[in-house]
């Protein structure tokens, strides 16, 4: 929380989530300007597709992403807490944990790892077999 990484959105990211209003499908089905909600989503979904979890690693960590908001249901289909899938065309979901209060989110440390060490060994599980092959 000492440093921020700003991550700025680009015209073929807002032509998404224009495209996605003009044709009302989600999450713009219900008449209410969601639009920079869907954008700010749409954006940390290629943001995260583009870091370690666009590399097709596995992560020790329950959730890649806690998003922090009041509104989930701008961008989370209420019957199955899952991001619209019309936000999600052509990127991989992620795993994300909607949290309506920081310091929620700030209480899931401890479950966030919870499978570290299965993930560890597996890591070095590896990092031997590389070692085998001469890599």
């Amino acid at each position: 929380m000492n440093s921020c990484t700003k991550i700025d959105t680009n015209d073929e990211q807002k032509l998404f989530v224009a495209n996605l209003a003009i044709n009302k499908k989600h999450p713009f089905q219900n008449n209410k300007n969601n639009f920079n909600d869907a954008l700010i989503i749409r954006n940390i979904l290629e943001y995260m597709n583009q870091g370690f979890a666009g590399l097709g690693l596995t992560s020790p960590t329950k959730y890649e992403l806690i998003y922090v908001s009041n509104n989930p249901s701008d961008f989370t289909d209420s019957n199955t807490n899952e991001i619209y899938r019309d936000l999600l065309e052509g990127i991989r979901p992620i795993q994300l944990a909607n949290v309506m209060e920081l310091g929620q989110a700030l209480n899931m440390a401890p479950e966030l790892i919870d499978e570290f060490e299965d993930w560890v060994i597996e890591m070095m599980a590896m990092d031997e077999l590389d070692k085998m092959r001469g890599k």
